[in-house]
């Protein structure tokens, strides 16, 4: 939607978060300087992180594969069959997540070389539309999801349906593949990417100061209900601790996050996400979303357990300092944590809350890779991509923790590199049980909906300028005007 979001490596300072973005935001949007969009989906890169010791993966069998789409036939040489494979993974750990893709396809299909020609995400964008105007775009890239609108449209991609229906023995018919995750990337009902760096929403917490306040943690699962979001208000209140002054000294969350808001209003409006189920509406000012949101703007100003503006500035009560109890994160930040804490205090990951008695949503985004409609090689193009989207060539994502597994049986393989620490990855893996069901980037005008008005009024909310139910109800004419203007595209 990871992030938002990158190589899926390294670390953004991006619209929604504050510095320590996830590698999962990158700021992409809509064809032309008028639109701009998010993930890993989100603003320019911040220094490469070191990147994550990696344990040698502990031996696991191999998950069944079935055989990739046979391409055309092979020719003579090695050397007359070349792939350009394009993304924004440009650190080193990202450089050696797809330099193993490309070998164990190599392994496969020696006589089609992959030519590795990545982008740095700040610049990622642009040099892909400049190189497909020129004719001289990768056959395989990457896209962040508010993109395959806009580049699907002007027919730069090449629609995959047909592909798996000419391949019936592909991992896409199989009961290996999770369900609906595939589904997600459709346009107008056609197909024109397959979701990669997948990322599930969740909480992290602070289990020393947990410990330390002789408090209970929350359950690692998502079947207690008693998991709501009043009791992580009552938790935070606990952990939180301030001087006599009033200034802090550990705090019980942190709230500052705009991304999570999408998670808080799908979750707070009964499962009603910002917009209608048909993409044209905002269902931003209904009662249960502004509920959501001015309970995450009193955390600062009314409960005052999570930092304000001014608190937060120098990141002394950023998670990784250890003077923070809750924190709002995606699953994969898991691979930054264990290096960036080491030892220094202990931590784990818990699933998000519940509103109440409404039903759990949980955020979870995806890129996608697309294959260039006007590619030369459009048979072996299909043959890497199928394979870097099938059980094996998802290995190197999974095992690194940089994806969540699509297939049931990488489960197992899930953040296996991570050799220094056990944590708790049932929310990551039983997320897409419970995953939302509307994907905003599927409006094509969300994008400047978000920007321009959106995250305007949140901010105001977020420094007590202005109550949630009055700023989304300022907003809401200008946004339906824009989604029914995108819905409208659709047709």
């Amino acid at each position: 939607m990871k992030t938002m979001p990158s190589s899926g490596t390294s670390r953004v300072t991006g619209l929604f978060r504050g510095p320590g973005l996830s590698r999962r935001r990158f700021v992409v949007g809509a064809l032309g300087a008028a639109s701009v969009a998010l993930l890993s989906a989100c603003a320019a890169p911040a220094p490469t992180p070191t990147p994550l010791p990696l344990a040698k993966p502990t031996p696991l069998p191999a998950p069944t594969v079935a055989a990739p789409t046979p391409a055309a036939k092979p020719p003579a040489k090695a050397s007359e069959v070349e792939l350009v494979w394009s993304s924004w993974a440009t650190d080193t750990y990202g450089m050696d997540r797809v330099k193993e893709q490309a070998d164990l396809f190599g392994k496969e299909r020696p006589e089609i070389k992959i030519n590795i020609r990545n982008i740095a995400s700040s610049g990622y964008r642009e040099q892909i539309l400049t190189q497909l105007a020129g004719g001289v775009g990768p056959d395989v890239f990457r896209l962040g999801p508010n993109d395959l609108f806009p580049f699907s449209d002007q027919g730069q991609l090449k629609e995959l349906e047909p592909y798996f229906k000419a391949d019936k023995s592909s991992w896409f018919w199989g009961d290996d593949l999770k369900p609906g995750i595939v589904d997600q990337m459709r346009l107008r009902g056609k197909l024109f990417a397959l979701p990669m760096g997948g990322v599930a929403y969740c909480i992290y917490v602070n289990t020393t100061l947990f410990e330390k306040e002789g408090l209970p943690l929350p359950p690692k699962g998502y079947g207690d209900e008693s998991w709501t979001f009043d009791r992580m208000t009552e938790l935070a209140r606990k952990l939180t601790k301030r001087r006599p002054d009033g200034g802090p000294e550990q705090l019980g969350i942190e709230s500052s996050n705009r991304h999570e808001m999408k998670a808080i209003v799908d979750n707070a409006n009964n499962g009603r996400s910002w917009i209608s189920d048909d993409l044209s509406t905002f269902q931003g000012a209904e009662p249960g979303a502004v509920a959501g949101l001015q309970w995450a703007a009193d955390l600062i100003h009314v409960h005052r357990v999570s930092p304000s503006a001014a608190e937060a500035q120098g990141g002394a009560f950023g998670f990784r300092e250890g003077r923070l109890g809750i924190f709002w994160h995606g699953v994969s930040e898991a691979s930054y944590l264990v290096t960036d804490i080491g030892t220094r205090f202990g931590w784990d990951i818990v699933p998000y809350p519940r509103w109440g008695k409404n039903p759990l949503s949980l955020w979870m985004e995806f890129s996608g890779w697309v294959m260039n409609a006007k590619g030369k090689r459009l048979d072996e193009a299909w043959t890497f991509l199928h394979f870097i989207n099938g059980p094996t060539g998802q290995i190197p994502d999974v095992e690194r923790g940089w994806a969540l597994p699509i297939f049931k049986s990488l489960d197992s393989r899930y953040y296996t590199r991570i050799g220094q620490q056990k944590k708790n990855f049932i929310p990551a893996l039983e997320g897409h049980l419970h995953a939302n069901r509307v994907w905003l980037w599927k409006n094509p005008k969300w994008s400047e909906s978000w920007r321009n008005h959106v995250k305007p009024a949140i901010d105001e909310v977020m420094a007590g300028k202005a109550r949630a139910n009055e700023a989304m109800a300022k907003i809401k004419p200008d946004v339906d005007k824009l989604l029914k203007e995108g819905a409208a595209q659709l047709q």
